[in-house]
């Protein structure tokens, strides 16, 4: 069996569990641009991902003027990318973990969302240091097999590991093409290496 050479991770609800006033950073848009809009992101993003397998912000702009009902500019965009940058808090002990990997592997990041903003938000919480790449959504959206062929850049799909939450768009995706995987959950699947925690991967990797 080859070496594991290289280790891929989701980032929402993986590096980084997604919490309710995160959502603070798209309301703060809101009230910047002086918006009478009162919906959360999600339902705008769930409409968005029913109609896109990738991400491109000129369909954003497009999808959000029409779920929302209104007419903003790009300027909404960039400035709801901006806040979002900032969602994201420390955690030192995940960063120590971080660290220990980084010395034996090279360290990835594969997210569904626009590259920029989630770079950011691995600079707030104090991550982005660990990691030599982050792949973003824009060209396509986990599970598509091109998302991971990327990720795996020059190694063979079996010298990486993908590590996340997602049983459909990590981990499955990732095995259909090759790679190993590690499920971040609080439920066992038949057959799947499981962990309830990163902090674990200092004892298995």
């Amino acid at each position: 069996m080859p070496k594991i050479k290289r280790l891929i991770f989701d980032l929402d609800n993986t590096l980084i569990p997604w919490k309710k006033e995160y959502s603070n950073g798209f309301l703060k848009t809101i009230k910047d641009f002086n918006l009478d809009y009162s919906e959360n992101d999600d339902r705008v993003i769930a409409y968005y991902e029913s109609l896109h397998d990738n991400y491109n912000k000129d369909n954003l702009l497009k999808r959000f003027n029409e779920f929302a009902k209104l007419n903003v500019t790009m300027d909404f965009i960039d400035a709801w990318q901006e806040n979002l940058g900032l969602m994201a808090d420390p955690n030192p002990e995940l960063n120590e973990v971080l660290d220990y990997l980084s010395q034996k592997y090279e360290l990835v990041v594969l997210t569904n969302w626009f590259k920029e903003p989630q770079e950011k938000r691995l600079e707030t919480a104090g991550m982005r240091k660990y990691f030599t790449e982050v792949i973003g959504g824009e060209e396509h959206k986990k599970p598509h097999p091109s998302c991971f062929q990327k990720a795996i850049g020059n190694y063979l799909p079996e010298e990486c590991v993908m590590i996340g939450d997602s049983l459909t768009d990590d981990i499955k995706g990732a095995a259909a093409v090759g790679l190993n995987v590690i499920y971040l959950s609080n439920k066992k699947e038949h057959g799947i290496k499981t962990i309830k925690s990163l902090l674990e991967l200092k004892e298995i990797l």
